[in-house]
């Protein structure tokens, strides 16, 4: 038998052992729990040239894979390698030949597995300059059109306006709805880029959009304005003024946070759980600093409320995400698209990523391949 002295401080000795344990453990699972975010990026769902990318779930298509086939849409790429300015050819497309808004389509309810891009929109207007063509977005509703809202330089001007093109199925050819003037056309605020719709409970929807403000150094916004029923108008926009002044139009969030940089753009809106999410990129497309982050509100005009941090960025092991479309996707799940530059890919080039999108009761989590703990 140990001396008194002895036994308190084996005693000790034990209870440091079990701290330190516990600690070593605690340390552990917290560097799985960040790995669940920064070590376990989503890998490319389609490893080529598709930036900016919107996703169309069509239920009313054919379905050879037991689920709702999915369309995807993006800025305009080369059909090999990078976009290149210049005038594109209707019809098929060539190999090299550019690709005004390339168009992919998907039977995985996985959304892991696409074909290889075509063009969905071979015919520019009469209004937009050639080979400069972003971020579009398609819409149906049964028994009508398909849509597809595009980004395109406005004539001379050379600044980016929106504009709308209907098509009967959702691979085109869209054709314009107007050869002489876009829907949406701000030019006092340097334009508008990214389109993108909003469908709310009661089926009305709304037009997302960001000024470009910040080509001429202004302020970009991102901006909401109630669409009229057939989707080819703004509400409240009528005669002269439209499109060049959207007096209408409700401003939802504006640049204010360091990572955004000068910019905030490619607009995105759902409704989970009762709440509106509005989900921006911020920072330079070019580089790896580009990122995704969000806003909410209780009210679709806001006032939206940012989180903290960015939500997808370098820091999950991607270069430069972003340009994300928020949508429900095959299964009836929240989903995320995206791109990431494929820095070790070369070219270099912008791949498209689909990723499901879970919450918690924050909010989402960013979009990861790890396994759940």
């Amino acid at each position: 038998m140990l001396p008194d002295g002895d036994i308190l401080i084996a005693y000790v000795l034990k209870r440091a052992l079990t701290v330190t344990v516990l600690l070593v453990v605690a340390s552990a699972a917290a560097q799985v729990s960040s790995a669940d975010v920064r070590m376990c990026p989503p890998a490319p769902a389609l490893d080529s040239d598709f930036p900016d990318p919107s996703i169309l779930v069509e239920p009313s298509a054919p379905e050879p894979m037991g689920g709702p086939p999915a369309f995807a849409y993006g800025t305009n790429v080369a059909e090999s390698g990078p976009a290149q300015p210049g005038p594109a050819q209707p019809g098929p497309a060539q190999a090299g030949a550019l690709l005004n808004v390339p168009f992919s389509r998907s039977d995985d309810p996985q959304l892991r597995h696409w074909t290889a891009p075509a063009d969905a929109l071979p015919r520019l207007p009469a209004w937009a300059q050639p080979g400069f063509t972003w971020a579009p977005a398609a819409v149906h509703r049964p028994g009508e059109p398909y849509r597809l809202y595009f980004t395109a330089r406005y004539g001379f001007s050379g600044r980016p306006c929106i504009g709308v093109a209907e098509s009967p199925t959702p691979q085109g050819p869209f054709v314009p709805t107007s050869e002489t003037r876009p829907l949406v056309c701000p030019l006092a605020d340097g334009g508008a880029i990214d389109p993108s719709v909003f469908r709310d409970d009661d089926g009305a929807e709304y037009l997302l959009w960001k000024t470009d403000s910040n080509c001429c150094s202004g302020a970009p916004a991102i901006y909401l304005q109630k669409l009229t029923p057939d989707g080819l108008a703004l509400e409240g926009s009528h005669g002269v003024d439209a499109p060049w002044i959207l007096a209408d139009a409700t401003p939802l969030i504006h640049r204010d946070q360091p990572w955004e940089g000068q910019v905030v753009e490619a607009p995105s809106l759902i409704k989970h759980a009762g709440r509106y999410y509005l989900f921006y990129s911020g920072g330079y497309y070019g580089g790896g600093s580009y990122a995704v982050g969000y806003a909410s509100a209780d009210r679709l005009m806001g006032p939206y409320q940012k989180a903290s941090a960015p939500l997808l960025s370098a820091a999950n092991g991607l270069s430069g995400p972003g340009g994300q479309d928020v949508f429900i996707g095959p299964r009836g799940e929240p989903m995320m698209a995206f791109h990431a530059w494929r820095e070790a890919s070369p070219p270099r080039h912008r791949a498209l990523y689909v990723s499901p999108l879970a919450w918690n009761a924050d909010g989402p989590i960013a979009p990861s391949d790890c396994a759940p703990p």
